[in-house]
């Protein structure tokens, strides 16, 4: 049976206001649903990040390990990497023109698999990103490492930005629904926009009909959406955005039954909860279903 949203928020009140006092209690050091997808952000931060003093590497196929490179494709391989992440156009060019692959890859630890494209992405070098995708560069080559398997380069523009790079991504074809494995598989650019609160590049996303309802399908909680997680952030204009999708399945549930609704009232914010009811959000729980998953994860 579904409630109305004025015995709904009667019902959920003393939940909230026990979410808050658990929230400020806790200081954010406890787990909230979904948070396994923020720490999957924070790891593809961490690999994006990297600077390795000597590179593995390998061709687009994956066939030609570092064993069968020979030192001179390694030196060059390795200038070319370095020339993409410095911004040097003519070193660049001229690897290009030798016939570097530009889909070439870079692997250290653990086989992390970043194209190119990837590292320019991450360096945020518009010009370099330009240059490889003109050169044959192909923008849905995917990572392959056992944590972040599966990332894009338009997941790593969504997440690190700007908008103008997640824009040039998407003319040369990136999928905007591509999806990841691994611990959070199904993860797609746009939930990774959220994630990362970049609102402008959520509405690049949206505006090219990325799939607001694709769920996450691994970890221990799956099913979640790009509207779960946007419940769990303080950016209302997010939340707001994705609401006003015509195919936003606002009351949809994860593997536990939560829906967008009851991820806002774990967090304790009343107003998304307002914000999602005044706009269909509802719920099947029962009151006491309610409060033993508040008290779950708080």
């Amino acid at each position: 049976m579904l409630l109305s949203k004025y015995i709904i928020l009667l019902l959920i009140m003393p939940m909230i206001l026990f979410a808050q006092n658990s929230n400020d209690t806790n200081n954010g050091t406890e787990e909230t649903p979904g948070s396994t997808i923020y720490q999957t952000l924070d790891e593809i931060e961490s690999v994006l990040d990297f600077s390795p003093p000597n590179q593995m590497v390998y061709n687009e196929e994956g066939k030609k390990d570092f064993a069968n490179f020979t030192p001179e494709e390694i030196s060059n391989i390795n200038i070319f990497l370095q020339a993409i992440r410095q911004g040097d156009r003519t070193t660049v060019e001229g690897q290009i023109e030798q016939g570097i692959n530009p889909n070439v890859r870079v692997v250290q630890d653990l086989e992390k698999g970043m194209t190119a494209l990837m590292v320019a992405v991450s360096e945020r070098r518009e010009d370099m990103i330009e240059l490889l995708l003109f050169s044959g560069a192909n923008p849905n080559l995917t990572t392959h490492n056992k944590k972040i398997e599966g990332l894009t380069a338009l997941m790593v523009a969504s997440i690190k930005g700007p908008v103008s790079i997640v824009d040039l991504l998407i003319r040369y074809e990136a999928d905007v629904d591509a999806q990841t494995e691994g611990i959070v598989a199904g993860s797609t650019p746009l939930m990774a926009a959220v994630g990362a609160q970049q609102r402008t590049i959520v509405n690049r996303l949206l505006a090219s009909e990325a799939d607001v309802n694709i769920k996450t399908v691994g970890g221990s909680v799956y099913g979640i959406t790009a509207l779960m997680i946007a419940s769990q952030h303080e950016d209302k204009e997010i939340l707001k955005a994705l609401i006003a999708t015509p195919s936003i399945q606002i009351n949809t549930v994860d593997s536990e039954n939560k829906s967008a609704l009851v991820y806002a009232v774990i967090s304790g914010d009343m107003e998304t909860v307002k914000i999602l009811l005044d706009n269909g959000a509802t719920t099947t729980l029962t009151p006491k279903e309610l409060q033993e998953i508040v008290k779950k994860y708080l």
